[in-house]
């Protein structure tokens, strides 16, 4: 079923571009065909999409398909679930999904890039050697996973509840949601949070925040910013510069 799946994506603009060529009227000219034809093929590529569970049971290769489970490779528009199988994960290029669920395991980039573009979450095990992209209009949840990669979010929503972040990493907000970060974050690399929504950004509303960088707080929205929010014993040992109104805190 799945492999019949995967060739459906593979030849699905084929099949489209039929449909349309032997059954929609000439004299609605070419350019309304063609608007046709990308309408549906967007819906009908995300009727496809599939999720895919971790297992490493035969190596570390992302494009082995019998190392997911079920059987196959996700591709930009399925979601992945990562928890501790037989072997860790290697990227052998760039990668796309649509979703990522970090529960366990580690995920090494090698180099490159995985871009998310819809929710994720970011429970336990590590990332590392690369480049983590989450681009959407989405949320995004760090949860406790330990990042040995660069680490960019451009997302309508981000909750930071527990992570360590040794590499840089840049936040861009854009929603309206009141995002309440709990705390508990660990950043070694310099950090830049920018919120360019009308809702808040929160940081440290329970557990302390430790930056051992540089950060980078600006504000271009009519949101607010809450730095080292209710939670105590917050620690800076970098640099810390703020641009913008509406940034709060109870530290500077």
């Amino acid at each position: 079923m799945i492999k019949y799946l995967n060739m459906k994506k593979t030849f699905l603009p084929l099949v489209l571009l039929y449909f349309i060529s032997n059954t929609i009227p000439r004299s609605l000219g070419l350019s309304l065909k063609l608007t046709l034809f990308y309408f549906l093929l967007i819906s009908s590529t995300n009727c496809f999409s599939s999720s895919y569970t971790w297992n490493g049971n035969i190596s570390t290769n992302w494009n082995d398909t019998t190392n997911w489970t079920p059987n196959g490779i996700p591709s930009s528009t399925d979601s992945i679930t990562v928890v501790s199988g037989s072997n860790n994960i290697n990227l052998s290029g760039n990668t796309t999904v649509r979703q990522i669920k970090m529960n366990s395991g580690t995920i090494d980039l090698q180099s490159y890039t995985l871009t998310a573009n819809s929710d994720c979450q970011f429970v336990s095990g590590t990332i590392q050697n690369g480049k983590i992209v989450i681009s959407g209009t989405i949320s995004a949840k760090f949860k406790g996973t330990t990042f040995n990669a660069v680490v960019h979010v451009n997302a309508n929503s981000v909750l930071l509840n527990g992570s360590i972040f040794n590499d840089s990493l840049t936040i861009i907000k854009n929603g309206s949601s009141g995002d309440l970060g709990k705390g508990g974050n660990t950043f070694y690399g310099v950090t830049s949070i920018e919120n360019n929504g009308n809702g808040s950004l929160v940081l440290s509303d329970s557990l302390p925040d430790t930056f051992n960088n540089t950060l980078e707080v600006n504000n271009a929205s009519s949101g607010n910013i809450y730095l080292a929010h209710r939670g105590t014993g917050n620690i800076f040992n970098g640099k810390v510069t703020f641009k913008g109104s509406k940034i709060y805190s109870n530290y500077y």
